[in-house]
């Protein structure tokens, strides 16, 4: 008998075929690598008590009802090591928002604008997808206010000077919301290699994204519930492949409130969904839905001397978009890899505090993602 040590942990998430039916890892790639701190996978099982008289002051063995499993985990926030491709904590955020799509790196045709980029084909790109125009020495991120099906694109934020001529679009996976069919995973956690912790019929409850402050390194937290348990003595079948990419420093790391770029120190953003089971007598609980979703966060702009707009964007209750990018610099000057993107076309400010850095006085803004018109709320981009 040996004793077990939390850094001798692996920790797998495998999209499932059916709901609720337990898939091992299909690969090492299954493999996500989550911080030390906050990892937790819980079996749960609810206790029916049975009251009867008779039996004095002890309480009656209960019985074992409905099964449950709950979990906890972090990751650093970064890209998949190729670009465009999904990240390790794909199927956790694909789970979260219900829809994702891909498209692989466009080559633009001529005469374009600082806003509108013609292509030939735009194929799969879609309105508020986050694309990185590939000018030399001078990347540049925006969010996609209008596609012109393979004719062009516009972009929310211009850039500073029209791209060259056939200038690349890089490739993408966009995750955005949906209201139905978000997928379910299996979770894996093997303990020193010899004890296999599975949960079962798992769909991502809640995305915090944190430490994303200057000169840090921003991760992402995700909870989840599932259906059902399982604990025994088993070896992974497969060696963990974790992505190359890093974690981006937050120091090359922007925001744009209504597409202009504000001095920010700190930004939070969370996402949480409202999980609902399906049960029935005859297969007890059954599978799960997701029921309502909630879209929030806060940014703390430094308070400027010769303005009061959030001020006045809180007391009309005027909304505005909010584009958050974050990047790895490459060895050329103006350039960059591994992109992540959040953008948020509505954002309604629910509270207005002040805050300093420093002593420097700040906007602490607290602010709900919305959606009146059946648009997304938010979407994330990997580039």
């Amino acid at each position: 008998m040996g004793f077990t040590i939390k850094t001798n942990t692996k920790l797998a998430v495998t999209k499932e075929v059916t709901e609720g039916a337990y898939l091992a890892p299909t690969a090492g790639t299954d493999f996500i690598e989550v911080l030390e701190d906050g990892v937790s996978l819980m079996p749960g099982r609810e206790i029916l008590e049975q009251k009867t008289l008779g039996m004095g002051l002890a309480a009656k063995k209960g019985r074992l009802g409905l099964k449950s499993a709950t979990g906890e985990f972090s990751s650093f926030m970064k890209a998949g090591s190729t670009e465009g491709s999904a990240p390790e904590s794909d199927v956790l955020i694909e789970s979260l928002l219900g829809s994702k799509h891909s498209q692989v790196e466009l080559t633009s045709t001529s005469s374009h604008s600082t806003s509108v980029i013609y292509l030939s084909s735009t194929g799969s790109l879609a309105v508020n997808d986050v694309v990185v125009v590939k000018q030399a020495g001078a990347y540049h991120a925006s969010p996609i206010k209008t596609v012109t099906a393979n004719t062009s694109i516009e972009l929310v934020i211009p850039m500073s000077a029209p791209p060259a001529n056939n200038v690349k679009i890089a490739a993408l996976t966009s995750y955005v919301p949906a209201n139905s069919d978000h997928p379910s995973f299996s979770v894996s956690k093997y303990v020193e290699d010899a004890i296999l912790e599975q949960a079962s019929g798992c769909k991502t409850t809640s995305m915090s994204l944190e430490n994303f402050t200057t000169g840090q390194l921003a991760s992402l937290s995700f909870s989840i519930e599932g259906l059902d348990f399982d604990r025994s003595i088993s070896a992974p079948t497969y060696t963990p492949s974790y992505d190359t990419s890093e974690t981006p420093v937050i120091v090359e790391a922007c925001i744009y409130q209504d597409g202009n770029k504000i001095d920010v120190n700190e930004f939070s953003l969370s996402v949480e969904n409202t999980l609902s089971f399906i049960t029935n007598t005859c297969a007890g609980k059954e599978s799960s839905r997701v029921t309502a979703r909630k879209v929030s966060g806060s940014i703390n702009p430094y308070k400027q001397d010769n303005s009061v707009a959030n001020f006045t964007k809180f007391n009309s209750g005027n909304t505005f978009s909010l584009f958050v990018r974050a990047y790895n610099p490459t060895a050329t000057a103006g350039e960059g890899k591994e992109w992540i993107s959040f953008y948020m076309p509505k954002c309604m400010i629910t509270e207005l505090g002040e805050g300093d850095v420093d002593g420097v006085l700040t906007d602490t803004l607290s602010f709900n993602a919305t959606s009146s018109d059946g648009t997304a709320e938010i979407v994330v981009c990997f580039s």
